[in-house]
């Protein structure tokens, strides 16, 4: 069995980075495709974009630190985990692809987001940390809501 490589939180804090900015070019898609919800997916795209910007400003003040945290998941937990994203985009372009299942897979990929609680990559009880991590566990907790609330209108009863 292949052990997998550490990594350093740089790198870390890259690959939420970019897993932020696919998630917001996935609601790109999602606006272009579903004129119904685009006002929704325009919005989310726009955050995802600033929740990139603060895992990245994250990253320069941690390095300015110089503290040595390690990350609690692999880059290749991550990595997968953008790829479905990724995956995601191409299958809303090439299929049969319908607004209810854009908002179905949105909601699986924000809620993924908070159960395998992956703004908890550092030290929760480090102080310096904790606002930027909380920003973003709020952030994607009112997505998550907004498109429970997106789906309820498209379909009562649904999740």
């Amino acid at each position: 069995m292949e052990q997998e490589r550490e990594t350093d939180l740089p790198e870390t804090l890259e690959l939420l980075r970019h897993n932020e900015l696919a998630i917001g070019a996935l609601y790109d898609d999602y606006a272009a495709l579903f004129p119904s919800h685009a006002s929704l997916w325009i919005t989310m795209a726009e955050e995802e974009r600033q929740h990139a910007q603060w895992i990245e400003e994250l990253g320069i003040e941690l390095q300015s630190s110089r503290r040595n945290t390690r990350p609690r998941f692999s880059p290749e937990s991550i990595k997968t985990f953008t790829a479905y994203v990724r995956e995601q985009s191409d299958a809303a372009h090439r299929e049969q692809f319908t607004a209810m299942a854009a908002l179905t897979t949105s909601y699986y990929i924000e809620t993924a987001l908070i159960e395998r609680r992956f703004f908890e990559q550092l030290t929760p009880n480090d102080p310096a940390n904790s606002p930027t991590l909380s920003r973003l566990k709020h952030a994607t907790e009112q997505h998550v809501a907004r498109i429970r609330d997106a789906l309820h209108q498209d379909r009562p009863g649904s999740l």
